[in-house]
């Protein structure tokens, strides 16, 4: 009696064609079993839910890797069909040679598969007709994905933020993730302020970012979330050919703020930089200088003589005579902010009348402005369809249609933004003058509502982009002439 091994595979679309794992073994003991085959079945091996396109199926590697153990002495590998094996006719030939080399013979239980000339042409047959199926089948899926596509629906797995889900009309759309759909808007509103980096934005997500995925939160996963243009309702990329289309989806950011985040990331816009040496108990450290001989003051805890720790601003020079308690010096720093605030409001009406008047003077600049911006965005896409045509004509290489791409949707994005940023509305300048009223109204207040030192030292170097500095006999200074507030 010869020996064999069965190998049954089931994708998705199996159970429908009744060809379940059940029916497939039931039919392979049948054939094995018959008088002129007279096989024992010494193993079953099974791949459920795996396609056949590839090689790289767990039960498929231990059945090649048990049939070349010498001890098994394996005669016969026995398969529903032979698209069970493999859906092209390389693939088939590399894996019969393979099996051939341990002395083991393929057989299909519904083929007619023999050693003999005809039966070695029938292989060739049929493993072509599995290539053939298997090509028609994707194209089919892509011509069905790339439909769904220019109706404006999603026809693969969704992305981080969003679920797949149904429109009303059947057409498949993205629906936004209940926990994550809110962490993904956060981190484009943080961007878009260009007072984040990708580093801080990942720190402050990061706990909630794990709890509603599972997953760790890095650098690279924000910067991938941030260049997506799903997020903003666009579909592009190969399945559109380059064109962008307007999903029927309620998108997880406004376009506006996506190109803003855009022109950030690309270098025209403003990324705020940590200041170095953060410490979470030292906000101060390193932002103020010594006044006597300009180094940053460091910061640090001291012992007393009960054991009880007292932290310390200071400067490391001890000539200078700089060593100030924590508490004492950051009461200060918010005296300062409390003076720069009963300083400047008496000013603020003044400030505004002559904000409007000069943005109403430039408003004409504005106007000439958001003309060239959209010519330069009207030649940016029609160079993206150029480019496109190259693709198609096999002027251009894919590498290089993909690298031009990814420079020139970057600059249309960056054109966009321009584009929105010159059409600026009287009532928006108006609102930004209410948010500058609030701040200088609250500086103080705002400085103490930061929780973390990060934080903190960009609000600092907003306001004093040149540091201060600070002695104990003047307390704090600054080149804009700030009062002293502390003394001795």
């Amino acid at each position: 009696m010869t020996r064999a091994v069965l190998y049954i595979r089931v994708s998705s679309t199996d159970q429908i064609e009744n060809t379940s794992m059940e029916t497939q073994e039931k039919v392979c003991r049948e054939y094995c079993g018959r008088k002129d085959n007279d096989m024992e079945v010494v193993r079953v091996f099974t791949d459920a839910g795996e396609s056949a396109k590839t090689a790289d199926r767990p039960e498929f590697q231990k059945m090649l890797k048990f049939c070349s153990e010498p001890r098994n002495r394996i005669d016969f590998v026995v398969a529903y069909r032979l698209d069970r094996l493999a859906r092209n006719n390389f693939d088939y030939a590399v894996f019969t040679g393979a099996l051939a080399k341990y002395g083991t013979l393929i057989r299909s239980a519904t083929e007619p598969i023999t050693d003999d000339p005809t039966g070695k042409f029938m292989q060739t047959v049929l493993s072509a007709i599995a290539e053939l199926d298997n090509t028609i089948r994707g194209q089919r899926a892509r011509a069905g994905m790339q439909s769904v596509v220019e109706k404006g629906g999603w026809a693969h797995q969704a992305p981080l933020g969003y679920v797949n889900g149904r429109g009303p009309d059947g057409l498949p759309i993205l629906v936004e993730h209940e926990q994550q759909g809110p962490i993904v808007r956060a981190m484009f509103e943080m961007a878009a302020t260009r007072m984040h980096t990708l580093t801080t934005i990942r720190d402050k997500l990061r706990a909630r970012w794990k709890t509603a995925t599972g997953r760790p939160l890095y650098v690279q996963g924000v910067q991938k979330v941030l260049t997506n243009p799903i997020y903003a309702g666009r579909i592009s990329g190969r399945i559109t050919s380059g064109r962008v289309v307007k999903a029927r989806f309620q998108p997880l950011v406004d376009e506006h703020v996506f190109d803003q985040v855009q022109a950030v990331l690309s270098g025209n816009g403003h990324v705020a930089t940590p200041h170095d040496h953060q410490n979470p108990d030292f906000p101060l450290r390193h932002f103020v200088r010594c006044g006597h001989c300009g180094k940053p003051l460091t910061a640090s805890f001291a012992t007393g003589r009960n054991k009880w720790r007292y932290a310390y601003y200071r400067c490391r020079r001890a000539e200078c005579h700089v060593h100030v308690k924590k508490k004492d010096m950051e009461n200060a720093f918010r005296a300062l902010l409390d003076s720069i605030s009963l300083r400047t409001l008496p000013r603020l009406g003044e400030f505004r009348d002559r904000v409007l008047d000069e943005w109403r003077q430039a408003n004409a600049m504005a106007v000439i402005e958001q003309a060239a911006h959209n010519k330069r965005l009207a030649d940016l896409e029609k160079l993206l369809q150029t480019l496109l045509d190259k693709l198609i004509h096999g002027v251009i290489t894919d590498e290089v249609y993909t690298a031009k791409t990814r420079e020139l949707t970057t600059e249309i994005a960056v054109c966009r933004a321009n584009v929105r940023d010159a059409d600026l509305k009287e009532a928006e300048v108006q609102a930004a003058l209410d948010v500058v009223d609030t701040l200088l109204r609250k500086i103080r207040q705002l400085w103490d509502g930061f929780e973390l030192a990060q934080d903190k030292q960009r609000f600092q170097k907003l306001l004093f982009p040149d540091g201060l500095t600070y002695t104990s006999e003047s307390g704090f200074e600054n080149s804009g002439g700030v009062e002293p507030r502390l003394r001795g």
